[in-house]
C-alpha cells in the first residue's frame, strides 16, 4: 500500500511546474517530504550534449556549453520558457552544474 504525505506549497508548486512545462518530466509519486527520482550518470558530458539535472526539486534539460571546468560544467537553459528561467535562474540562460549532478540524454552527433 503506497503511502501519501501532505505536501508544502513550495512542493505543490514544482509538482504543477512538472505538469506544465514541457521542458521537466512528470514525477507519478510524492513519497516522504522530498520526491529524489533523478538518477546521475557516470560518464562526463561533453559541448553539445544535452542533459538532464535536479534543481528546487524539478528536472530541467540542457545544452552543455564549452568550458574548462574540471569539477563541473556550464549548461545552456535558453530552450526553456522564461518564466522557467526568472524562477530556477534569476533570469540567466546559463547555470553551473557538477559532474555528479547531471546525467546525459543525447550525445552531440
Amino acid at each position: 500500500m503506497e503511502q501519501y504525505v501532505q505536501v508544502s506549497p513550495l512542493h505543490f508548486r514544482n509538482i504543477l511546474l512538472l505538469l506544465h512545462t514541457e521542458k521537466v518530466i512528470n514525477v507519478e509519486n510524492v513519497r516522504k517530504s522530498e520526491f529524489d527520482v533523478f538518477q546521475v550518470d557516470e560518464h562526463k558530458a561533453e559541448p553539445g550534449d544535452i542533459i538532464q539535472f535536479q534543481r528546487e526539486n524539478v528536472i530541467l534539460e540542457g545544452t552543455v556549453l564549452p568550458s574548462h571546468g574540471e569539477n563541473s560544467i556550464i549548461v545552456d537553459l535558453s530552450s526553456m520558457p522564461i518564466e522557467d528561467l526568472e524562477m530556477f535562474n534569476h533570469g540567466y540562460s546559463n547555470t553551473v552544474v557538477a559532474h555528479s549532478k547531471y546525467k546525459i540524454l543525447e550525445k552531440r552527433s
